[in-house]
C-alpha cells in the first residue's frame, strides 16, 4: 500500500506543479482570482460585485446658439438669431456596474443642467435648460494575461434619449424655420407667419441641442455618443490595465459608431464614426493617487460639427477613502481641435460664426465619488 501512495505522489505532484506554472505564465488567470481583485489589481477584503458612482462635470465655453431675441418693433413676438455666447453645463453622470463571474454589465446615464448666457448686443436673454443624455449599456469581459496585465474587451450600446434639434448654419435658414417671413422679421421687414408656440418649441429644441453639444465638448470629445442628440450608438472598446507595484498605466481604444435619427433638414451626418484613444498614468502614494489622462479623438466619418481631431489632457487626484470607496477631482484642458484653449477664431465679431468657432475659453472641472458593495 505504501508503494502505491508513493507512486501516486510521483505522478500527481509534478502535474500540480505544471498546472500552477501554466497559470502563473502568460495564459489567462482564472476568474476566481479576477473576482478577488479590484480595478487596480489589489486584493479585495470580500467579493463586492456592485459598483455605483456619480461623476459631476462642470463645463464652460463659448458655442454657437440660436438665441431668442426680444421682440423688435413693429413685431410683437420674439425672433431667433445665431450667436456665439457662453454656455455653462453641469453634467451629472450616473455610473453603475455589476460584475458576474465571467463578465460585467455596466450603465452610464448623464443628466445635464445648462445655462446659456445672455447677449445684450442682440437683445437676447439668458436660458436655463435641463436635458438628459443618451443611456449607455455595456458588456465587458475582463481577463488577466499576467499578474501585471489585465485585458478588457467591451461593447457598449447607447440609446437615443438625448433630445434637441441641430441649429441651422445661417440666419436665413433659421429665420425661415422659426418665422417663415419672406423678408427679415428680425429687422422689422416682415411679419412671422409661423405660430409663436411652434417657433418657441423649435427654439427650445435648439437650446437643448446646444447644451448637449457643450456637455460633449466638456468631455474633450471622449464621450460624444453620450451627448449628441438623437443618436443610436454602438461602441466597441479594448483596454488594458498595466500594474507595476504602485504605478498604473491604462491605455484604451474605442470606436464610437453613431447613427443619426433626427428628422431635421439641418441634422448632422446620418452616420458619425470616431476613433478615441487615451491613456491614464496613475501613481499610488498611500490612499492618495496622483495621475493624468491624455485623450485624443479623430473623426473618421464626419461632415459637419467637429471635423478636426481633438486632444485634451486631464490631471487628476484620487483619494481612496475606504477600501470600498473612492473620491476624485480632475480637470479637462483642450489642447487641440475646434475648441482648444489656444483658439480665438471667432474674435470680437461672434455673430454669424460657424458652429466650430471658439474664443479659447473652454474647459471643464470634474468631481466624483464611487463605492463597491
Amino acid at each position: 500500500m505504501t508503494a502505491v501512495f508513493a507512486a501516486a505522489s510521483v505522478l500527481v505532484i509534478p502535474a500540480a506543479v505544471h498546472a500552477q506554472t501554466k497559470t502563473e505564465g502568460t495564459d489567462v488567470v482564472d476568474e476566481e482570482q479576477y473576482n478577488n481583485e479590484d480595478e487596480l489589481g489589489r486584493k479585495r477584503p470580500k467579493h463586492e460585485p456592485l459598483y455605483l458612482g456619480l461623476d459631476v462635470t462642470l463645463g464652460f465655453g463659448n458655442y454657437a446658439v440660436a438665441m431668442e431675441r426680444d421682440p423688435q418693433p413693429p413685431n410683437i413676438t420674439p425672433t431667433w438669431q445665431l450667436d456665439v455666447t457662453q454656455v455653462r453645463t453641469v453634467d451629472f453622470t450616473i455610473l453603475g456596474h455589476y460584475r458576474f463571474r465571467k463578465f460585467g454589465l455596466g450603465l452610464r446615464f448623464p443628466l445635464i443642467s445648462g445655462h446659456i448666457a445672455s447677449d445684450p448686443a442682440i437683445q437676447a436673454g439668458s436660458q436655463d435648460i435641463f436635458v438628459p443624455g443618451s443611456l449607455e449599456l455595456s458588456l465587458d469581459m475582463p481577463r488577466r494575461l499576467s499578474k501585471q496585465v489585465r485585458y478588457i474587451p467591451e461593447i457598449a450600446l447607447t440609446l437615443p434619449t438625448s433630445p434637441g434639434d441641430a441649429t441651422p448654419y445661417t440666419d436665413t435658414v433659421l429665420s425661415q424655420r422659426t418665422c417663415g417671413a419672406t423678408t427679415s422679421a428680425s429687422s422689422g421687414g416682415g411679419q412671422c407667419n409661423i405660430p409663436f408656440g411652434d417657433a418657441a418649441t423649435l427654439g427650445d429644441a435648439y437650446a437643448r441641442y446646444a447644451v448637449g453639444f457643450a456637455a460633449a465638448m466638456a468631455r474633450g470629445g471622449e464621450d460624444d455618443a453620450l451627448f449628441f442628440n438623437w443618436r443610436l450608438g454602438i461602441t466597441p472598446k479594448v483596454g488594458f490595465d498595466l500594474t507595476f507595484n504602485h504605478t498604473h498605466l491604462q491605455p484604451y481604444l474605442k470606436i464610437p459608431i453613431m447613427f443619426g435619427l433626427e428628422q431635421n433638414s439641418a441634422a448632422e451626418e446620418p452616420v458619425r464614426i470616431e476613433a478615441v484613444a487615451g491613456i491614464r498614468f496613475l501613481q499610488e502614494i498611500g490612499p492618495l493617487h496622483l495621475g493624468a489622462r491624455l485623450v485624443g479623438m479623430i473623426p473618421i466619418a464626419a461632415r459637419t460639427t467637429v471635423k478636426t481631431p481633438m486632444l485634451s489632457v486631464w490631471p487628476e487626484v484620487r483619494v481612496q477613502v475606504t477600501p470600498s470607496a473612492q473620491f476624485w477631482l480632475s480637470g479637462m484642458i483642450p489642447l487641440a481641435g475646434d475648441f482648444n484653449v489656444f483658439d480665438n477664431s471667432c474674435g470680437s465679431a461672434p455673430q454669424g460664426c460657424a458652429k466650430s468657432t471658439s474664443d479659447g475659453k473652454n474647459g471643464a472641472f470634474v468631481a466624483g465619488i464611487s463605492a463597491t458593495f
